[in-house]
C-alpha cells in the first residue's frame, strides 16, 4: 500500500511510502487472541475509509480505543470536531474549554469507534475534525515499511505532542471604588490640580 500525504510526517514520507498491511480483520482476531483484548490496536496506524469522502482512504495512527478518554488539542480554527458519524459524550464542551482559556479539551470515544490523528498534527485532516472513526471504516494495519529500501522495517514510535502553550491570564479585576462607593471617574473627566486648587474655600487670595 502506498501512502501518500504530509500527515504522517516524519513517521512517514509524504511523496508515497509504501507499506505493508494486513487486513484489519485478521489482525484484530490475532491481538484478540494473544491479549484477550484489542488493546494491541492502541498506537497502530492504519488505513481507513476516509470518513468524509468514502472514495477515498487515509493513513492515521489510532489515539483512543472504544471507551477510552482521550485529550484533543484541537487545531487552528477548529474548536469542536463536525462529529460525522455522531457526537460522543464529551467531558469539557470544546467551546467552554477555548472560552475558559483551556487549549484541549477531552472525548470519550464511543463503542464500535477509533479516533485517530495523523502524527504531523500541523498538517493532518483527522478526528479532531470529523470525530471518531467507526471500525468498519478500517481497512487494514500497518505492520511497517518496505520503501524506500533504506527505511524498511517496523515504524518508529509516534513523535512526542508539542507541550501545551501556556493558559491565558485571568481576566482584569472591576475598576476600583471609591470611599463613598461610588466608581472612579475616567481620567479625562477628573479634575486637573489647577482646577482643584483654584475651587478650593481655603486656597489663598
Amino acid at each position: 500500500t502506498q501512502c501518500v500525504g504530509p500527515s504522517m510526517m516524519p513517521t512517514i514520507g509524504s511523496r508515497g511510502d509504501i507499506v505493508l498491511t494486513v487486513p484489519f480483520a485478521t489482525y484484530r482476531w490475532a491481538s484478540e487472541a494473544l491479549s484477550g483484548d484489542h488493546a494491541r490496536l492502541r498506537g497502530a496506524v492504519i488505513i481507513s475509509t476516509s470518513p468524509t469522502n468514502p472514495s477515498q482512504t487515509i493513513c492515521k495512527r489510532v489515539h483512543g480505543l472504544p471507551g477510552e478518554t482521550v485529550t484533543v488539542r484541537p487545531p487552528p480554527g477548529h474548536l469542536r470536531p463536525l462529529m460525522a458519524f455522531g457526537s460522543p459524550p464529551l467531558l469539557r464542551a470544546p467551546d467552554e474549554a477555548v472560552s475558559s482559556g483551556a487549549s484541549s479539551y477531552e472525548v470519550v470515544v464511543p463503542r464500535g469507534h477509533v479516533w485517530l490523528q495523523g502524527d504531523n498534527l500541523s498538517d493532518s485532516t483527522d478526528s479532531r475534525m470529523y470525530g471518531p472513526v467507526p471500525t468498519s471504516l478500517v481497512q487494514s494495519v500497518v505492520l511497517g515499511k518496505i520503501y524506500p529500501f533504506h527505511q524498511m522495517g517496523r515504524l518508529p514510535e509516534p513523535p512526542p505532542p508539542p507541550p501545551l502553550p501556556p493558559p491565558l491570564p485571568p481576566p482584569l479585576p472591576p475598576p476600583s471604588r471609591l470611599a463613598g462607593g461610588g466608581a472612579a471617574p475616567p481620567p479625562h473627566e477628573r479634575p486637573s490640580p489647577l482646577e482643584e486648587q483654584s475651587s478650593s474655600p481655603h486656597s489663598p487670595a
